[in-house]
Formats: structure tokens, sequence, C-alpha cells
């Protein structure tokens, strides 16, 4: 058994019911064939990178190429099962290692972290890997790091933990590099939180959380308060 989707489905998005698959313990080990469209052939196959069960496959144009991706993901099948948990292992101890690398970045400048930004990205929607990636970008703080995490954290339908560790990865990433948002990101923040009052507590938490970030580099400091204060006196 296996699962062909499309990448033109809308609800929920393919990278979605991936991660939905996944999930669920009666198909989490099964393999996946993602049919892309030739646009976004190169953007669907990041989301099957790091699982070996999975693959991408161009949209096939007659009954032989719809073969072809079946026999192919039956061939992952079968003992691959085991490779999977051997390689998220594999996958767990080198994002581990980054992070040791990114949080002494002075220490190993001559180690050009930032060019694997795009897989750490990837490696973000892998659920297996969430924490360690989002630790990651977290360090990384760059731009595209920052809107990465925010946004990751406010996607409602994710785990709430995965959700969690993306805003602490967030506040990392303020705390090192400061903010570093668009303008527009940060307008759409607070929407999205201003949205959240008819849902769960704890995703409004997580929202809360990721103002908190962003409000952070604005505030005056203890010290500057109580500065203030005595000059009013």
């Amino acid at each position: 058994e296996f699962f062909l989707i499309s990448d033109a489905i809308d609800t929920p998005a393919a990278s979605e019911l991936i991660q939905q698959l996944r999930r669920d313990p009666e198909t989490a080990a099964m393999p996946i064939g993602l049919i892309a469209r030739q646009d976004q052939f190169e953007q669907m196959q990041r989301l099957t990178e790091f699982d070996p069960l999975s693959e991408t496959f161009p949209r096939p144009h007659d009954a032989a190429g719809v073969s072809l991706a079946a026999r192919r993901l039956l061939d992952r099948s079968g003992d691959d099962l085991v490779a999977f948990d051997e390689r998220m292992t594999h996958a767990i101890a080198a994002l581990n290692h980054v992070a040791r690398l990114a949080e002494r970045s002075s220490d190993y400048s001559f180690y050009d972290l930032l060019r694997i930004e795009p897989t750490i990205e990837q490696a973000l929607n892998t659920p297996q890997l969430t924490d360690q990636a989002a630790r990651i970008l977290g360090l990384f703080g760059t731009p595209t790091a920052q809107r990465l995490l925010v946004t990751f954290a406010s996607q409602n339908a994710r785990q709430l933990s995965e959700r969690q560790a993306a805003a602490e990865a967030f506040s990392t990433a303020i705390s090192r590099r400061g903010l570093l948002l668009a303008r527009t990101d940060i307008v759409l923040q607070y929407d999205r939180y201003n949205q959240s009052k008819t849902l769960d507590g704890e995703t409004q938490a997580v929202l809360g959380s990721l103002l908190d970030s962003i409000e952070l580099p604005t505030r005056p400091s203890s010290g500057q308060g109580d500065e203030n204060a005595a000059a009013t006196e």
C-alpha cells in the first residue's frame, strides 16, 4: 500500500497532508508519492527530501508514468522501514552538531553555515526533526529564519509542541540578532493574534509569545526604567 497525492490540492496543502500521514500510526510507515507540476517540482521535492519513504514525481501523462511511480514507491517499503528510523537518528545527530557550531559561530567562522539554511528549512517541516531545525534557525537569526519561525509557529494545524519550539527559537533569534522581520510580517502577526480570540488558550499563548518577542527590542531595560522614573521625580 502507498499514497499518491497531488501538489494541486489546497485543503489540506500537500505539505500539511504529508505531515498528517506521518503522525498517524496507521500511515506513518507507508510510502508517499507526491505528484508535482513542472513549475512546482523543485519546491515539492524539498518536502520529501528528508523522508526515505517519500518521493516526488513529475506529473505523469500516461498509465506507464503512474506505474513507474507505483513501482518506485513499493521499492521503498519493506526493509526501508528500518532505514527510516536509522536515517532520522543520523539526521538528528547531524542537526545537533550544526546547532553546536551555530552556538559558537565566532569560533567556527570558517564554516559557512548559512549556506545550508534552505536544508534546515526543509528539516523544519519534518516532524521528527522540527525541534532541532527550529533551534538552528533561531541561532542563525537571519531575516529568512525569523520569518520561517514566526510563520511556522502561527500554523494552528501543526502540533502544539512544534509551534512552541518554533516560538522559543524565534525568541532566541531576536535576542541574538534583533528584530529583522519586514513591517508587513509584523502587521500580519498582530492580525493573527487578534483573530485567535476564538481559538484555544494554548494557541493564543503561542501567538502572544511571538508578539512579546517582537516587542522586546522596543522595551526599556529595567535599569532604563529606573532611570526614567528617577528623572520624573
